[in-house]
C-alpha cells in the first residue's frame, strides 16, 4: 500500500515539475545597462506617478499572451526627450517576456521609455484587442513604450539613477 501511494505522489509531482518547468524556463531575465547608457539609447526618462493602469482585453492572451497595458503617467521631472505634463505607455503585463513593465496605479518611478509605433505594440497576435471604453492607437501611431531591460523602476530603488542623472527639468503644463 506505502509503495502505491508512493508512486502515485511521484506520478503527480513529476507531472507538476513537466508542465510547470517549461513556463518557469521562458521567463525573462536580461542585463541592466549602466545609467549612462540607458539614458544615451532611451528616447525619453522622466519620474512620474501612474495615475491609471488600463488593460487592454485580447483573446488568447490569458496563458500565455502577455495582456497589453495603457500606463497614464503624471511626470513630476525629466532629463531627456519632449516630456508633456501627463504621458501614455503602453507595454505588457510582463509575466514571461522581457517586453514590457507591470505598473501598479498609484506607484511612483523613474521610467526610461522609446518611442515606437503602435502595430508593433499590437502585433503579438493576429487579432486586434477588443476593448473595454478604452481608445487604442491606430497601426501607424506613435507611442510610448518601456521594458524591465530599460532601468525603468521604482523610485523608490532609483537612488542611483537619479544621483547620476543630475539635474532634472519640469515639464510645461
Amino acid at each position: 500500500m506505502l509503495s502505491y501511494l508512493w508512486e502515485e505522489n511521484m506520478k503527480t509531482l513529476l507531472f507538476v515539475v513537466i508542465v510547470l518547468w517549461p513556463v518557469e524556463a521562458l521567463a525573462c531575465s536580461c542585463f541592466q545597462p549602466s545609467v549612462q547608457r540607458a539614458l544615451t539609447s532611451a528616447d525619453a526618462v522622466f519620474t512620474g506617478e501612474a495615475v491609471e493602469v488600463q488593460y487592454v482585453d485580447r483573446v488568447g492572451d490569458m496563458f500565455f499572451g502577455e495582456k497589453r497595458i495603457i500606463v497614464t503617467v503624471k511626470v513630476s521631472e525629466y532629463w531627456k526627450g519632449n516630456i508633456q505634463e501627463t504621458m501614455k505607455l503602453h507595454t505588457v503585463y510582463n509575466r514571461i517576456s522581457c517586453g514590457g513593465y507591470f505598473f501598479k496605479k498609484g506607484g511612483k518611478y523613474i521610467i526610461y521609455a522609446y518611442k515606437g509605433k503602435a502595430k508593433d505594440w499590437l502585433a503579438s497576435q493576429e487579432r486586434r484587442p477588443q476593448l473595454r471604453g478604452i481608445g487604442l492607437p491606430r497601426q501607424d501611431d506613435d507611442i510610448w513604450s518601456t521594458s524591465i531591460c530599460t532601468r525603468t523602476i521604482e523610485l523608490s530603488g532609483a537612488g542611483e539613477d537619479l544621483k547620476e542623472l543630475g539635474q532634472s527639468k519640469i515639464p510645461s503644463k
